[in-house]
């Protein structure tokens, strides 16, 4: 973490120095931001009036720093987390099969989420879709529990949103890949394909999000705004 101070208010504060110590509570606060200040309150973790009142030169102190939020990863080369932490230095498995560690009651779940962004015709807000989606699969290894109603998956809250921004993403979108394409045996292979199937209700999902569930370019993070970058 890169370690700053406001010289004039004497608060000191942190910022990630990098993709991996992006959390993806930070993650998803930051997206949400709808200026600068709101974004810095995001990766900080200080209240945004904070940054309000700070003299504008801070701006340019951290866009140097942040300079690295305007290039997303390739998620395309990212490999599949096999284990994830826990809030005790633990680490629990991802599971490498859907079809036998996870249950179906699970895939109906995100088969849910996912008609949900249909129905509503809205452009689909894929970075809570990731946490939902993530959260549903990976509750069971989390907990130790069978999960029985989507609403459970708040038990796992302050773990999950806590997990590196790029693992969380990264999982998701092995977890969705490995949904979508299931075999006819009702296994589900470990691996990425090069093109989504002939599944119905990857049809039915606009070009763009189908791209993302493929591993493609992430249309929305192709560009991220940075703090003090100037819009044109």
């Amino acid at each position: 973490m890169i370690e700053l101070r406001i010289k004039e208010k004497d608060i000191r504060f942190q910022l990630p120095a990098n993709w991996s110590e992006v959390t993806f509570d930070m993650f998803q606060k930051y997206m949400e931001g709808v200026d600068d200040a709101e974004r810095l309150a995001a990766l900080s973790g200080l209240d945004v009036a904070i940054f309000r009142s700070a003299p504008a030169e801070i701006s340019l102190v951290v866009t140097k720093m942040l300079g690295y939020l305007t290039e997303f990863p390739d998620l395309v080369n990212m490999p599949v987390p096999k284990t994830m932490p826990t809030h005790y230095n633990e680490e629990i498995d991802v599971p490498k099969s859907i079809s036998s560690e996870c249950s179906f009651g699970q895939k109906i779940m995100v088969d849910d989420e996912l008609r949900g962004i249909i129905r509503t015709g809205k452009e689909p807000d894929f970075v809570n879709m990731a946490y939902m989606i993530v959260s549903i699969y990976m509750y069971k290894f989390i907990t130790g529990k069978e999960l029985t109603d989507v609403a459970q998956v708040e038990e796992t809250k302050d773990i999950v949103l806590f997990w590196p921004c790029l693992d969380v993403l990264r999982l998701s979108s092995f977890f969705l890949d490995n949904t979508i394409n299931q075999k006819h045996s009702g296994q589900i292979s470990y691996r990425q394909v090069a093109k989504p199937g002939s599944n119905r209700l990857l049809r039915l999902l606009p070009l763009w999000f189908r791209d993302w569930l493929s591993f493609k370019t992430i249309t929305r993070y192709k560009r991220l705004p940075i703090v003090g970058e100037s819009k044109t």
